[in-house]
């Protein structure tokens, strides 16, 4: 609750004529009550000389003897008045504003309130773009009303004038994101496309990175429409446009793309432009990673073909329940009679494989009210039968570990790529084990997803691989205990001495990097003493500067153990655990390279980088999420211009003003990631 109070800073002084009164002491009239201060407003008592008529400075000024006549008096106070009246018409009254604090504590502040015009249209746009309002919402009468009662001094706001402050926006905040991005060494790329209503086809290029306070950030640099043909060399022009435009064409990293032919064909053609650029470490090893969401979705896909009529079935039924009140209610009460303590059907996306997943769930949980519901609904015809549920159950069990994969890669925090490999091994892990299941469809759903497996993740992941030693809590440990468990047994001593050899070669490019960055640093230093006044005069250097001299000599010449072994070499980090539980979740690998930046300046650097990729896609995929409402029906006349503004501003606000993306729909306490908006229709009932 907001306190005001007015204060007029004048209301001590009376200005009225009657007022004025003759002060001998003054020598010219002025209020005894007057009490502004020199400082405060005007000196009323400092000689105003107003030459006379015949200009000799006699009679109507002041005289030799320090005299003055009545004329001069009262023109003095006449220019001492009016001046003070221009200062004071130019003071307004100042309202005292009460701010409770952050904390909620019942304190505050007391501060000067002043109407300011301009911040008021910038949240408007900041309104407008992060919650997608049209930009005839500034218009609507009662919204004029609600603001008018909460301060008199507001102006209504235009259509025209909110679109052309919301485009102000997006120019300011590029503005800030090049200048942010000029201070990165290197980014992160995933790129998607996707297909509006009206058949534009869109690209959305989006960048990972960690900013000098060692905040992972993630940014959409564009959603561009591309024009067919949507070949290769198509999506290639408008990836390097892109580069080109935000001055990161040497500094991109890591691209993750879908399977999509065309874009491994893509990265393929900018892999070789980069190496003929030079800007690819390791000769582009780690350049191309496959999204690792739609890897798990084609590994799940295969496994749930083996109950698609069960899976049909099921859907149908919960289509035909929800579809009125009045089914919903009988299959409500039959639940209440069995006591079983759920009251919510899932109906799922068909192309979202862990919403199919939530869907048998949920249904399991009604298995006994299916039948029973079809003794007082004739109508309903979808009964699985209890052999049938066995199968949704046993397929579930092996799916439950891919959907838990699923929460992690999608995550709606977009987490670091050291989170990746634990979860991956425990897929390989469940197909091995129920490869050798007693049912004949395990066997044949899990000999499916191990051939899956095979194809995409049948070499080492390089990033995945470096980024899981770069984590503290893992370093090489974690490797050797997984690899055996994902690659064959005769190739598994390989891939892990490719994993180090790769690890040593990136590090000596970062080593090689801040070794140059020394030499410059030196260069530019000398330079400015041959050029500086000391230097001329042959001032002797201090103490100090020969010893910071001579530091930054020897910081080149390479010690006998680098970073790199030093950190490989001790043990792994162990998180504490708070109230019995295990506060690994909550580790923050960015968060311990921070504090431990002084002691690896090098390797930390290098740690910067690689956990800034992302090994999905669906940070991209989740701003199509969006463009569904962007570019809804009513919106279809906007140009791709104003669509690339609205998207790219929503993004960018949402940053300045630190507001996390929410999912569309709650499915899961704590849970996160795609799964919750890929759910049609949750449908709850008591």
């Amino acid at each position: 609750m907001e306190n005001t109070f007015q204060l007029n800073e004048f209301n001590d002084v009376d200005l009225g004529d009657d007022s004025l009164t003759a002060d001998p002491t003054l020598g010219f009239g002025v209020s005894s009550s007057t009490k502004c201060t020199p400082d405060e407003h005007v000196n009323l008592v400092s000689p105003v000389v107003v030459e006379s008529g015949d200009g000799d400075g006699a009679g109507a000024g002041v005289g030799a003897e320090g005299k003055s006549s009545t004329t001069s008096t009262l023109s003095r106070h006449l220019t001492a008045y009016v001046k003070f009246v221009e200062l004071n018409s130019l003071k307004k009254p100042k309202t005292l504003s009460f701010e409770p604090s952050d904390d909620n504590d019942g304190f505050g502040t007391l501060t000067n309130f002043t109407f300011n015009e301009k911040k008021v249209r910038e949240l408007a746009a900041h309104m407008v773009l992060l919650h997608e309002y049209p930009f005839n919402m500034m218009e609507h009468e009662l919204f004029n009303k609600f603001m008018r009662a909460c301060t008199p001094h507001y102006k209504k706001i235009s259509c025209a004038t909110v679109k052309s402050d919301c485009i102000a926006t997006y120019n300011i905040e590029k503005k800030k994101l090049k200048t942010l991005l000029s201070g990165i060494d290197r980014v992160n790329i995933t790129t998607d496309m996707w297909t509006s209503s009206q058949r534009v086809l869109y690209m959305v290029v989006t960048c990972y990175f960690v900013d000098s306070n060692w905040l992972f950030q993630k940014r959409i640099l564009n959603f561009c429409n591309v024009p067919p043909p949507h070949s290769s060399v198509v999506i290639v022009e408008a990836l390097r446009d892109n580069f080109i435009e935000w001055g990161i064409l040497d500094k991109v990293f890591i691209i993750i793309v879908d399977n999509v032919s065309a874009n491994v064909a893509a990265i393929d053609i900018l892999r070789d432009d980069f190496e003929l650029r030079g800007s690819l470490p390791t000769g582009g090893l780690m350049f191309h990673v496959r999204c690792c969401a739609h890897i798990t979705n084609l590994l799940v896909q295969v496994g749930l073909s083996e109950i698609r009529d069960i899976t049909d079935s099921v859907r149908q039924g919960i289509k035909y329940i929800v579809a009125s009140e009045r089914r919903l209610n009988a299959f409500s009460d039959i639940t209440n009679c069995l006591e079983l303590g759920c009251n919510k059907l899932i109906l799922n996306v068909p192309t979202q494989w862990n919403s199919t997943y939530l869907m048998l769930e949920t249904a399991i949980r009604f298995k006994e009210v299916f039948p029973r519901y079809h003794r007082v609904e004739q109508a309903f015809l979808w009964v699985v039968s209890p052999e049938q549920w066995d199968k949704v159950e046993n397929v579930n069990q092996v799916l439950v570990v891919f959907n838990d994969v699923t929460d992690v890669v999608s995550g709606s925090d977009y987490p670091t790529s050291n989170l990746f490999l634990p979860e991956v091994w425990r897929m390989k892990e469940i197909v091995d084990i129920k490869v050798a299941d007693r049912n004949e469809y395990i066997r044949l759903m899990t000999a499916k997803m191990s051939d899956k497996f095979a194809k995409y993740w049948g070499d080492s992941n390089m990033l995945m691989a470096l980024a899981t030693v770069l984590d503290p809590r893992y370093k090489m440990k974690l490797i050797r205990f997984c690899f055996p468990i994902i690659y064959p047994l005769d190739v598994t001593g390989d891939y892990i001495k490719g994993v180090l050899n790769t690890l040593e070669e990136l590090y000596e490019v970062y080593v090689a990097a801040h070794n140059a960055s020394i030499i410059q640093q030196q260069a530019v230093a000398e330079v400015s003493a041959t050029t500086s006044i000391a230097s001329i005069i042959k001032v002797v250097p201090s103490g100090r500067s020969r010893f910071r001299q001579h530091i930054r000599s020897n910081d080149i010449i390479r010690p006998i153990k680098t970073n790199l072994n030093v950190y490989l070499e001790e043990d792994v980090f162990i998180s504490d655990s708070e109230n019995g539980e295990d506060s690994d979740a909550n580790f923050d690998a960015l968060g311990w390279w921070k504090s431990n930046a002084l002691k690896y300046r090098i390797l930390s650097k290098m740690a910067q980088d690689v956990l800034a990729a992302s090994i999905s896609t669906v940070a991209s995929e989740s701003s199509f999420s969006v463009s569904g409402r962007v570019i809804e029906p009513h919106r279809a006349s906007l140009s791709t211009d104003t669509i690339q503004m609205l998207l790219c501003g929503l993004d960018w606000v949402r940053a300045v003003h630190g507001i996390k993306k929410k999912s569309r729909i709650p499915l899961k306490n704590g849970g996160s990631g795609i799964a919750k908006f890929a759910v049609n229709a949750v449908f709850s009932f008591l």
